[in-house]
Protein backbone atom coordinates (compact mmCIF):
# COMPACT_ATOMS: atom_id res chain seq x y z
CA UNK A 1 0.00 0.00 0.00
CA UNK A 2 1.04 3.57 -0.61
CA UNK A 3 2.88 5.26 1.83
CA UNK A 4 3.16 1.84 4.24
CA UNK A 5 6.65 0.54 4.99
CA UNK A 6 8.60 -1.81 6.63
CA UNK A 7 9.70 0.53 9.82
CA UNK A 8 5.17 0.79 10.30
CA UNK A 9 3.59 -1.14 13.16
CA UNK A 10 2.75 -4.45 12.11
CA UNK A 11 0.73 -4.80 15.58
CA UNK A 12 0.96 -3.95 19.15
CA UNK A 13 2.47 -6.52 21.39
CA UNK A 14 1.94 -5.61 25.28
CA UNK A 15 5.03 -7.25 27.46
CA UNK A 16 4.50 -9.82 30.04
CA UNK A 17 4.16 -7.67 33.06
CA UNK A 18 6.00 -9.56 35.14
CA UNK A 19 7.66 -6.81 37.02
CA UNK A 20 4.78 -3.97 37.02
CA UNK A 21 2.16 -2.93 34.24
CA UNK A 22 2.09 -4.10 30.61
CA UNK A 23 3.60 -1.53 28.11
CA UNK A 24 2.46 -2.04 24.39
CA UNK A 25 5.71 -2.59 22.04
CA UNK A 26 5.38 -1.63 18.47
CA UNK A 27 6.36 -4.37 15.84
CA UNK A 28 6.96 -3.23 12.83
CA UNK A 29 6.53 -5.22 9.25
CA UNK A 30 10.69 -6.12 8.81
CA UNK A 31 10.62 -7.85 12.10
CA UNK A 32 8.05 -9.90 11.40
CA UNK A 33 9.28 -11.17 8.13
CA UNK A 34 12.88 -11.18 9.32
CA UNK A 35 11.53 -13.44 12.03
CA UNK A 36 10.19 -15.70 9.44
CA UNK A 37 13.80 -15.72 7.44
CA UNK A 38 15.78 -16.14 10.56
CA UNK A 39 13.64 -19.06 12.18
CA UNK A 40 13.07 -21.01 9.09
CA UNK A 41 16.60 -21.14 8.37
CA UNK A 42 17.59 -22.07 12.04
CA UNK A 43 14.99 -24.59 12.34
CA UNK A 44 15.38 -26.02 9.03
CA UNK A 45 12.01 -25.95 8.39
CA UNK A 46 10.35 -26.63 5.42
CA UNK A 47 6.28 -26.87 3.36
CA UNK A 48 6.55 -30.63 4.38
CA UNK A 49 6.48 -29.78 7.93
CA UNK A 50 3.83 -29.70 10.36
CA UNK A 51 3.79 -27.18 13.15
CA UNK A 52 2.56 -27.28 16.67
CA UNK A 53 1.56 -24.18 19.16
CA UNK A 54 -0.16 -23.68 21.91
CA UNK A 55 1.50 -20.42 22.72
CA UNK A 56 -0.96 -17.34 23.31
CA UNK A 57 -0.91 -15.42 19.78
CA UNK A 58 0.03 -11.68 21.69
CA UNK A 59 3.28 -13.54 22.83
CA UNK A 60 6.31 -12.47 21.00
CA UNK A 61 7.20 -16.76 20.08
CA UNK A 62 3.42 -17.75 19.95
CA UNK A 63 2.59 -14.72 17.29
CA UNK A 64 5.96 -13.99 15.76
CA UNK A 65 8.14 -16.59 16.08
CA UNK A 66 6.10 -19.24 15.12
CA UNK A 67 3.53 -17.58 12.80
CA UNK A 68 6.29 -15.50 10.40
CA UNK A 69 7.96 -19.14 10.13
CA UNK A 70 4.88 -20.98 9.03
CA UNK A 71 3.98 -18.49 6.42
CA UNK A 72 8.18 -18.05 4.80
CA UNK A 73 8.34 -21.77 4.58
CA UNK A 74 4.43 -22.50 3.98
CA UNK A 75 4.01 -25.01 6.17
CA UNK A 76 0.50 -26.01 7.67
CA UNK A 77 0.34 -24.85 11.97
CA UNK A 78 -1.70 -27.18 14.81
CA UNK A 79 -3.36 -24.46 17.20
CA UNK A 80 -4.28 -25.07 20.67
CA UNK A 81 -6.17 -22.87 22.58
CA UNK A 82 -4.12 -23.34 25.51
CA UNK A 83 -1.24 -25.71 26.51
CA UNK A 84 -2.13 -28.58 28.33
CA UNK A 85 0.76 -31.35 29.55
CA UNK A 86 -1.64 -34.21 29.14
CA UNK A 87 -2.58 -33.38 25.58
CA UNK A 88 0.88 -32.16 24.22
CA UNK A 89 2.10 -35.07 23.14
CA UNK A 90 -0.92 -36.80 22.13
CA UNK A 91 -1.77 -33.85 19.37
CA UNK A 92 1.86 -34.07 18.52
CA UNK A 93 1.03 -37.70 17.42
CA UNK A 94 -2.40 -37.41 16.34
CA UNK A 95 -1.62 -35.01 13.65
CA UNK A 96 2.35 -35.59 13.30
CA UNK A 97 3.79 -32.47 14.41
CA UNK A 98 7.18 -32.55 13.68
CA UNK A 99 8.44 -28.64 15.30
CA UNK A 100 6.78 -26.16 18.18
CA UNK A 101 7.54 -23.16 19.78
CA UNK A 102 8.06 -23.10 23.72
CA UNK A 103 9.00 -20.99 26.72
CA UNK A 104 10.88 -22.64 29.30
CA UNK A 105 7.93 -23.41 31.85
CA UNK A 106 6.16 -25.62 29.49
CA UNK A 107 9.06 -27.97 29.07
CA UNK A 108 9.40 -28.13 32.97
CA UNK A 109 5.41 -28.91 33.12
CA UNK A 110 5.89 -31.60 30.47
CA UNK A 111 8.91 -33.02 32.14
CA UNK A 112 7.61 -33.38 35.90
CA UNK A 113 4.85 -35.95 34.11
CA UNK A 114 5.28 -39.85 34.92
CA UNK A 115 7.85 -40.98 32.51
CA UNK A 116 5.33 -43.14 29.47
CA UNK A 117 6.62 -46.09 27.92
CA UNK A 118 5.84 -44.28 24.25
CA UNK A 119 7.99 -40.94 25.52
CA UNK A 120 9.78 -40.99 22.62
CA UNK A 121 6.84 -42.37 20.02
CA UNK A 122 6.45 -39.38 18.21
CA UNK A 123 6.98 -37.06 14.85
CA UNK A 124 8.57 -34.24 16.66
CA UNK A 125 11.96 -32.87 15.30
CA UNK A 126 12.85 -29.58 16.43
CA UNK A 127 11.55 -27.29 19.04
CA UNK A 128 12.75 -23.43 19.54
CA UNK A 129 11.90 -20.68 21.87
CA UNK A 130 13.87 -19.67 25.39
CA UNK A 131 14.34 -20.20 29.00
CA UNK A 132 14.89 -23.63 29.02
CA UNK A 133 16.81 -24.61 32.21
CA UNK A 134 19.70 -27.21 31.46
CA UNK A 135 18.52 -29.52 33.43
CA UNK A 136 15.18 -29.65 31.71
CA UNK A 137 17.45 -29.29 28.49
CA UNK A 138 19.10 -32.74 28.92
CA UNK A 139 15.06 -33.94 29.74
CA UNK A 140 13.95 -32.79 26.51
CA UNK A 141 16.88 -34.60 24.56
CA UNK A 142 17.27 -37.59 26.83
CA UNK A 143 13.96 -38.51 27.90
CA UNK A 144 11.61 -37.28 24.45
CA UNK A 145 14.44 -37.97 21.85
CA UNK A 146 13.52 -34.43 20.10
CA UNK A 147 17.49 -33.84 17.99
CA UNK A 148 17.37 -30.35 17.52
CA UNK A 149 16.54 -27.59 20.26
CA UNK A 150 17.24 -23.94 18.93
CA UNK A 151 17.38 -21.60 21.95
CA UNK A 152 16.83 -17.79 21.94
CA UNK A 153 17.77 -14.80 23.89
CA UNK A 154 15.03 -11.55 22.93
CA UNK A 155 12.55 -9.11 24.24
CA UNK A 156 9.64 -7.51 22.31
CA UNK A 157 10.66 -4.46 22.30
CA UNK A 158 14.21 -4.97 21.09
CA UNK A 159 15.76 -3.14 18.39
CA UNK A 160 15.25 -5.20 14.63
CA UNK A 161 18.93 -6.10 14.00
CA UNK A 162 19.15 -8.96 17.13
CA UNK A 163 21.08 -12.07 16.22
CA UNK A 164 21.56 -13.95 19.56
CA UNK A 165 20.72 -17.67 18.68
CA UNK A 166 21.89 -20.97 19.83
CA UNK A 167 21.29 -23.39 16.83
CA UNK A 168 24.24 -25.48 17.87
CA UNK A 169 22.58 -27.65 20.97
CA UNK A 170 25.50 -26.02 23.23
CA UNK A 171 23.04 -27.13 26.78
CA UNK A 172 21.84 -23.95 28.51
CA UNK A 173 23.25 -21.36 26.13
CA UNK A 174 20.25 -18.89 24.98
CA UNK A 175 22.05 -17.66 21.68
CA UNK A 176 26.14 -17.56 19.93
CA UNK A 177 27.92 -14.98 18.12
CA UNK A 178 31.16 -15.99 17.23
CA UNK A 179 33.66 -13.52 19.29
CA UNK A 180 35.54 -12.50 16.21
CA UNK A 181 32.16 -11.30 14.62
CA UNK A 182 30.80 -9.72 17.67
CA UNK A 183 33.83 -7.42 17.69
CA UNK A 184 33.54 -6.33 13.96
CA UNK A 185 30.39 -5.06 14.17
CA UNK A 186 30.77 -3.56 17.55
CA UNK A 187 26.78 -3.28 17.64
CA UNK A 188 26.38 -6.25 20.97
CA UNK A 189 28.24 -5.60 24.19
CA UNK A 190 28.17 -6.31 27.81
CA UNK A 191 28.26 -3.32 29.97
CA UNK A 192 29.10 -3.86 33.62
CA UNK A 193 26.43 -3.04 36.06
CA UNK A 194 26.64 -2.02 39.91
CA UNK A 195 23.94 -4.35 41.52
CA UNK A 196 23.89 -2.49 44.52
CA UNK A 197 23.07 0.73 43.13
CA UNK A 198 21.12 -0.87 40.25
CA UNK A 199 22.50 1.10 37.53
CA UNK A 200 25.24 1.10 35.13
CA UNK A 201 28.73 1.58 36.06
CA UNK A 202 30.26 4.64 34.28
CA UNK A 203 33.77 6.29 34.41
CA UNK A 204 35.01 9.71 35.48
CA UNK A 205 34.33 10.46 31.76
CA UNK A 206 30.28 9.52 31.98
CA UNK A 207 30.89 6.91 29.24
CA UNK A 208 29.89 3.13 30.52
CA UNK A 209 32.65 0.08 31.54
CA UNK A 210 32.63 -2.04 28.88
CA UNK A 211 32.99 -5.50 30.86
CA UNK A 212 36.16 -7.48 30.37
CA UNK A 213 36.41 -11.28 30.85
CA UNK A 214 37.88 -13.10 33.80
CA UNK A 215 40.75 -15.39 34.29
CA UNK A 216 38.64 -18.23 32.43
CA UNK A 217 37.69 -15.54 29.21
CA UNK A 218 33.72 -15.71 30.52
CA UNK A 219 32.21 -12.01 30.27
CA UNK A 220 29.25 -10.57 32.38
CA UNK A 221 27.40 -7.63 32.23
CA UNK A 222 24.40 -5.78 30.92
CA UNK A 223 23.02 -7.10 27.33
CA UNK A 224 22.83 -3.41 25.25
CA UNK A 225 22.43 -3.31 21.47
CA UNK A 226 23.47 -0.16 19.30
CA UNK A 227 20.13 2.17 17.67
CA UNK A 228 21.69 2.20 14.13
CA UNK A 229 18.22 2.99 12.96
CA UNK A 230 15.14 4.30 13.94
CA UNK A 231 14.09 2.73 17.24
CA UNK A 232 10.01 2.03 16.99
CA UNK A 233 10.08 0.69 21.23
CA UNK A 234 6.73 1.37 22.79
CA UNK A 235 3.45 3.19 21.90
CA UNK A 236 4.10 5.29 24.90
CA UNK A 237 7.63 7.73 24.81
CA UNK A 238 7.92 8.17 28.24
CA UNK A 239 8.22 4.19 28.67
CA UNK A 240 10.44 4.16 25.25
CA UNK A 241 13.32 6.59 26.54
CA UNK A 242 14.02 4.26 29.79
CA UNK A 243 15.27 1.71 27.59
CA UNK A 244 17.11 4.13 25.84
CA UNK A 245 20.69 4.52 27.28
CA UNK A 246 23.14 7.59 25.72
CA UNK A 247 26.47 8.24 26.00
CA UNK A 248 27.80 4.66 26.34
CA UNK A 249 30.61 3.78 24.32
CA UNK A 250 30.99 7.11 22.46
CA UNK A 251 29.59 11.19 23.66
CA UNK A 252 25.85 11.38 21.69
CA UNK A 253 25.76 7.38 20.83
CA UNK A 254 22.41 5.68 21.69
CA UNK A 255 21.82 2.17 22.67
CA UNK A 256 19.02 0.07 23.58
CA UNK A 257 19.37 -1.97 27.48
CA UNK A 258 17.97 -5.03 28.60
CA UNK A 259 17.76 -4.80 31.97
CA UNK A 260 19.42 -8.60 31.79
CA UNK A 261 22.80 -9.61 32.69
CA UNK A 262 24.28 -12.39 30.54
CA UNK A 263 27.40 -14.21 30.44
CA UNK A 264 29.57 -14.77 27.29
CA UNK A 265 32.13 -17.68 26.92
CA UNK A 266 35.35 -17.39 25.14
CA UNK A 267 33.89 -19.16 21.96
CA UNK A 268 30.71 -16.41 21.76
CA UNK A 269 28.10 -18.71 23.30
CA UNK A 270 25.84 -16.58 25.70
CA UNK A 271 24.20 -17.49 28.61
CA UNK A 272 21.20 -16.18 30.58
CA UNK A 273 22.06 -15.02 34.30
CA UNK A 274 19.33 -12.83 35.58
CA UNK A 275 16.91 -9.87 35.22
CA UNK A 276 19.50 -6.47 36.37
CA UNK A 277 16.74 -5.75 38.68
CA UNK A 278 16.30 -9.26 40.10
CA UNK A 279 19.90 -10.01 40.86
CA UNK A 280 20.69 -8.86 44.70
CA UNK A 281 23.37 -8.11 46.92
CA UNK A 282 23.92 -9.11 50.48
CA UNK A 283 26.57 -9.77 52.30
CA UNK A 284 28.72 -8.08 49.76
CA UNK A 285 27.82 -10.33 47.58
CA UNK A 286 26.09 -11.04 43.91
CA UNK A 287 23.25 -13.21 44.48
CA UNK A 288 21.08 -14.68 41.04
CA UNK A 289 17.86 -15.00 41.40
CA UNK A 290 18.12 -17.08 38.57
CA UNK A 291 21.06 -19.48 39.46
CA UNK A 292 18.77 -20.38 43.42
CA UNK A 293 15.61 -20.78 41.31
CA UNK A 294 16.85 -23.68 39.61
CA UNK A 295 19.26 -25.22 42.44
CA UNK A 296 15.63 -24.89 44.61
CA UNK A 297 14.21 -27.07 41.51
CA UNK A 298 16.22 -29.74 42.34
CA UNK A 299 15.04 -30.51 45.74
CA UNK A 300 12.91 -33.37 45.27
CA UNK A 301 10.30 -31.69 47.54
CA UNK A 302 9.82 -28.86 45.55
CA UNK A 303 7.65 -28.43 42.50
CA UNK A 304 8.33 -24.82 42.01
CA UNK A 305 10.20 -22.09 42.87
CA UNK A 306 10.04 -18.10 42.74
CA UNK A 307 13.37 -16.54 44.35
CA UNK A 308 13.57 -12.99 44.72
CA UNK A 309 15.17 -10.22 47.05
CA UNK A 310 13.33 -8.38 50.03
CA UNK A 311 14.33 -5.16 51.61
CA UNK A 312 14.25 -5.14 55.77
CA UNK A 313 12.53 -2.00 56.71
CA UNK A 314 15.08 -0.23 59.23
CA UNK A 315 18.23 -2.18 58.33
CA UNK A 316 20.90 0.05 57.47
CA UNK A 317 22.31 -0.91 54.21
CA UNK A 318 20.58 -1.12 50.43
CA UNK A 319 21.32 -4.61 50.35
CA UNK A 320 18.32 -7.42 50.05
CA UNK A 321 17.74 -10.16 51.71
CA UNK A 322 16.84 -13.47 49.63
CA UNK A 323 13.40 -14.79 49.60
CA UNK A 324 12.04 -18.07 47.93
CA UNK A 325 8.13 -18.87 47.37
CA UNK A 326 7.56 -22.26 46.79
CA UNK A 327 5.25 -24.58 45.48
CA UNK A 328 6.21 -28.52 47.07
CA UNK A 329 5.36 -31.80 45.09
CA UNK A 330 3.44 -32.69 47.90
CA UNK A 331 1.40 -30.41 50.24
CA UNK A 332 -1.20 -32.75 51.13
CA UNK A 333 -0.32 -32.66 54.63
CA UNK A 334 2.07 -29.04 55.12
CA UNK A 335 -0.82 -27.09 55.62
CA UNK A 336 -2.94 -29.02 58.20
CA UNK A 337 -2.57 -28.59 61.56
CA UNK A 338 -3.14 -32.01 62.88
CA UNK A 339 -0.16 -34.15 64.51
CA UNK A 340 0.45 -35.52 61.26
CA UNK A 341 0.34 -32.27 59.12
CA UNK A 342 2.83 -30.38 61.88
CA UNK A 343 5.17 -33.56 61.66
CA UNK A 344 5.42 -33.59 57.46
CA UNK A 345 5.85 -29.61 57.76
CA UNK A 346 8.85 -30.08 59.98
CA UNK A 347 10.28 -33.04 57.65
CA UNK A 348 9.70 -30.84 54.90
CA UNK A 349 11.21 -27.59 55.96
CA UNK A 350 14.08 -29.59 57.31
CA UNK A 351 14.23 -31.11 53.83
CA UNK A 352 14.81 -28.09 52.03
CA UNK A 353 16.86 -26.67 54.89
CA UNK A 354 19.21 -29.40 54.61
CA UNK A 355 19.15 -28.99 50.45
CA UNK A 356 19.93 -25.26 50.95
CA UNK A 357 22.78 -25.57 53.16
CA UNK A 358 24.66 -28.62 50.73
CA UNK A 359 23.96 -26.19 47.49
CA UNK A 360 23.89 -22.81 48.37
CA UNK A 361 26.94 -20.78 49.70
CA UNK A 362 25.60 -18.84 52.60
CA UNK A 363 24.89 -15.85 51.34
CA UNK A 364 22.62 -17.15 48.36
CA UNK A 365 20.21 -19.57 50.56
CA UNK A 366 16.86 -17.55 50.84
CA UNK A 367 16.48 -16.79 54.60
CA UNK A 368 12.64 -16.66 53.89
CA UNK A 369 10.62 -18.80 52.42
CA UNK A 370 6.98 -18.61 51.37
CA UNK A 371 4.72 -22.13 50.64
CA UNK A 372 2.25 -21.43 48.17
CA UNK A 373 -1.10 -22.72 48.79
CA UNK A 374 -1.67 -23.00 45.12
CA UNK A 375 0.51 -22.66 41.86
CA UNK A 376 2.67 -19.38 41.82
CA UNK A 377 1.28 -16.73 39.97
CA UNK A 378 2.43 -15.83 36.27
CA UNK A 379 1.49 -14.39 33.22
CA UNK A 380 -0.18 -15.46 30.11
CA UNK A 381 3.07 -16.95 28.90
CA UNK A 382 4.01 -19.16 32.24
CA UNK A 383 6.80 -16.19 33.56
CA UNK A 384 6.71 -15.34 37.42
CA UNK A 385 4.93 -12.38 38.25
CA UNK A 386 7.11 -11.36 41.14
CA UNK A 387 6.76 -7.37 42.07
CA UNK A 388 3.02 -8.54 43.91
CA UNK A 389 5.56 -11.25 46.10
CA UNK A 390 8.51 -8.67 46.68
CA UNK A 391 5.61 -5.98 47.36
CA UNK A 392 4.34 -8.78 50.22
CA UNK A 393 7.62 -9.27 51.41
CA UNK A 394 8.19 -11.29 54.71
CA UNK A 395 5.29 -9.45 56.51
CA UNK A 396 2.61 -12.23 57.90
CA UNK A 397 -0.07 -9.38 57.79
CA UNK A 398 0.02 -9.25 54.06
CA UNK A 399 1.08 -13.14 53.52
CA UNK A 400 -1.44 -14.66 55.79
CA UNK A 401 -4.32 -13.57 53.84
CA UNK A 402 -3.60 -15.63 50.65
CA UNK A 403 -3.61 -18.85 52.49
CA UNK A 404 0.13 -19.06 52.10
CA UNK A 405 2.53 -20.05 55.32
CA UNK A 406 6.09 -17.82 55.45
CA UNK A 407 9.15 -18.85 56.90
CA UNK A 408 12.74 -17.93 58.50
CA UNK A 409 15.56 -19.42 58.82
CA UNK A 410 16.50 -18.75 62.27
CA UNK A 411 19.52 -18.78 63.37
CA UNK A 412 18.85 -19.29 66.69
CA UNK A 413 17.41 -22.52 65.94
CA UNK A 414 19.08 -23.67 63.01
CA UNK A 415 16.07 -24.37 60.85
CA UNK A 416 12.77 -23.08 59.31
CA UNK A 417 10.36 -21.39 61.66
CA UNK A 418 6.77 -20.02 61.04
CA UNK A 419 7.27 -15.65 60.64
CA UNK A 420 4.28 -14.68 63.71
CA UNK A 421 3.31 -11.02 63.83
CA UNK A 422 6.24 -10.85 67.41
CA UNK A 423 9.04 -12.77 64.86
CA UNK A 424 8.34 -10.13 62.21
CA UNK A 425 8.45 -6.77 64.53
CA UNK A 426 11.73 -8.74 65.99
CA UNK A 427 13.52 -8.80 62.82
CA UNK A 428 12.56 -5.48 61.44
CA UNK A 429 13.59 -3.90 64.96
CA UNK A 430 17.28 -5.57 64.86
CA UNK A 431 16.28 -8.08 67.77
CA UNK A 432 17.04 -11.05 65.69
CA UNK A 433 21.04 -11.28 63.85
CA UNK A 434 20.82 -11.64 60.00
Amino acid sequence: REGFGGTDAHFYIYTSGTTGKSKAAIFNHKRFIGAGVTWTRHMDLESRDVYYQTLPLYHGNGGVVAVSSCFRCRCPMVLRKKFSASNFFPDIRKHRCTATIYVGELWRYLCVRPEQSDDQLHTLRVACGNGLRPETWRQVVGRFGVRKLVEHYGQTEMPAAHPMINSYMRVGSCGYIPTEVRGRLGTEKLIEYDVEFDEQRRKDDGLCVEATPDSDGNTVGEAVVKLEEHYCGYTNKEATDRVVLRDVMERGDLWYHSGDLLRVDKFGFFFFVDRAGDTYRWKGQNVSTNDVCEILGESPLVAEANVYGVSIPNLDTSEKVGMASLVLRDQSAFFEDSTEGLRERSHILDGIHEHCERTLPNYARPYFIRVRSTENEKTGTLKFQKFRYVKDGFDPSLVSPSGDLLFFDDPRTGGYEEVTAEMYTDIVEGRVPL
